[in-house]
């Protein structure tokens, strides 16, 4: 059995007077890829917040495998810094690991590190390009480099490739699931892509607002799962990917 990365022990969420999660009990194991599925409104990117202690909430969070908590790494939907700013990828990288103001210089150690994460997601020919001149595809990859700068054992990711087109999403969820394996990461990822999902996840928790099924991810995601969480007019399609495997 592996190890427990994560462990959901009823935790609810209210945010205003609306229950945004209710009840979620489940585990997420170490060292793999365990995906986070169901509509809008069903409260994944609550549950990623939950985890990374932003929100309050009932219930417990434990992180068995590494003790009182893990070291994170964060991959939002979107940037959450202005496009705009004065900043190249490389420097975007570094702002989690430099101590050091920017604009004071780059130190050799840092920068050396935030490099190297830039090679590993195929991102270093932008390292001095600026944030803003990088297409959806590039800036989620120097998302992704800046997450894995922090040397995390556990990573998040909210809907990663959202905004990418359907080749780019692919080739982001075939590098997430070749870093996985490679580093032995504990990666926790919110998508919308049913068949990315049941490809590169080797686990799944189908949620909306409580938990509606939890398992392996092609075994768990079936028409009876979807329609728990989804409602009887979902459309439904068929895909002919291999799984992760367990």
């Amino acid at each position: 059995m592996p190890e427990i990365a994560v462990r959901l022990e009823n935790v609810s969420v209210t945010l205003g007077e609306h229950g945004a999660l209710i009840d979620v009990s489940a585990e997420v194991p170490r060292g793999a890829l365990t995906a986070v599925i169901g509509p809008n409104g069903a409260g994944k990117t609550t549950l990623l917040q939950a985890v990374l202690g932003l929100v309050p909430h009932r219930g417990r969070i434990t992180f068995p495998a590494f003790g009182d908590s893990p070291r994170f790494g964060y991959v939002p939907q979107h940037l959450g810094l202005d496009p705009g700013a004065p900043l190249t990828a490389l420097e975007f990288a570094l702002l989690g690991i430099q101590r050091r103001p920017l604009w004071l210089g780059r130190r050799s150690g840092p920068g050396r590190r935030a490099l190297k994460e830039l090679d590993a997601v195929g991102a270093s020919h932008l390292a001095e390009r600026p944030l803003a001149g990088l297409s959806g595809g590039e800036r989620q990859r120097v998302l992704l480099a800046a997450a894995l700068a922090l040397e995390p054992q556990l990573l998040l990711l909210d809907e990663p490739a959202s905004g990418v087109d359907r080749v780019g999403g692919e080739r982001f969820h075939e590098l997430l699931g070749a870093l996985t394996a490679e580093r032995g990461l504990t990666a926790l990822m919110v998508s919308h892509d049913l068949s990315m999902v049941s490809t590169h996840a080797a686990r799944v928790l189908c949620l909306n607002r409580r938990l509606m099924g939890v398992g392996c991810a092609p075994e768990e995601i079936t028409v009876e799962t979807l329609t728990r969480m989804y409602g009887e007019r979902v459309g439904f399609f068929e895909h002919h990917h291999e799984p992760a495997g367990d």
